[in-house]
This record gives C-alpha cells, structure tokens and sequence, in this order.
C-alpha cells in the first residue's frame, strides 16, 4: 500500500490505492462496471496522473476526471458498449463545432477513425493518450475541429504563386 503526503490541505495523508479506487467507484455509477478491469483502470490512471505531474501525483489523481478516463480507456481497449456511447458524444460534438462549415458525415467518420484506429505512426488509439484533465466532450470538440480543418486543407487547391 502506498501512502504519500497529500498537497492538498483536506488531510494530512492520502492511500493512492483509496484515490483510485474513488475514481473507480466513480467512473462506474457512469459506465458499466464490466467495460474495464479494475487494475487496467488504475494503472492508465496513475500513468496518466504520472505523466501531467511526477511530483503532484496526488493533486493529478484529485483533479483527474475518472468517469472520462474510464469511457476513453474501454474505447481504446475496443469495448463495443464503450465505442457506442463515445460515438454518441462524436456525434453531438461534431454536430455542434462542424454543422456550419463542413459535411458532419464525413468528419464524425474521420473523427472516429482517428480516435479509435491505431496506425504506424500510432501503434495505440489517439483515445489512449487522452489525459482526464479536461471533459471528454471538450478533448472530442477539439478532435473535431482539428479533423475538419484536415479536412477542409485536403480539400483546397495548392496555391500558385505568380512570378514575374
């Protein structure tokens, strides 16, 4: 069991192992308990908490939102129920940011692709290094925004430049 002083004034020490589990508990009054394994949860919360700050992990793990975490995670490991609600978020945010400028089809199927398909480039789904510092619904806004600009830089004829 690991313990290490809590930065944050509330207590004095804070169980890592207590922090994860809130995050779980958490994460699965929103999401289906059986999506994820409990110790694959942990450890890419920890790796992610880790990651944004080695020496504040405890402050990392306070702010991080598990329930995010948790729907990213079981989309990047491929769980079926977890992809389908994702979509659901693609879909509304890519109807929000794309509705005006640009075919809502064509970027919820790019941004799906990117998100959720690895390549060479990326042996792990974009999903994966989604942090949990931010709502999930904002990071996907910005995938789409991003996916539509590609998109719509892809679409544009390659400026000439006149010379004299």
């Amino acid at each position: 069991m690991v313990r290490t002083t809590r930065l944050c004034p509330a207590h004095d020490v804070v169980d890592v192992v207590e922090l994860l589990r809130d995050l779980l508990a958490l994460a699965t009054t929103v999401h289906d308990r059986s999506w994820l394994l409990p110790e694959d949860f942990g450890a890419h919360a920890l790796h992610h908490a880790a990651e944004a700050s080695p020496l504040r992990l405890i402050d990392a793990l306070v702010r991080m939102r598990g329930a995010d975490l948790y729907l990213a995670l079981a989309c990047g490991l491929r769980n079926p129920a977890a992809i389908a609600e994702l979509e659901r978020w693609i879909f509304t945010e890519a109807d929000v940011v794309v509705a005006p400028h640009s075919s809502v089809d064509e970027v919820r199927t790019a941004v799906r692709d990117r998100l959720l398909s690895s390549s060479g480039s990326a042996p792990e789904a974009l999903i994966m290094s989604y942090p949990g510092v931010v709502s999930l619904r904002s990071w996907l806004r910005v995938a789409a925004v991003r996916q539509m600009q590609a998109l719509r830089a892809r679409r544009l004829p390659p400026m000439s430049v006149a010379v004299k």
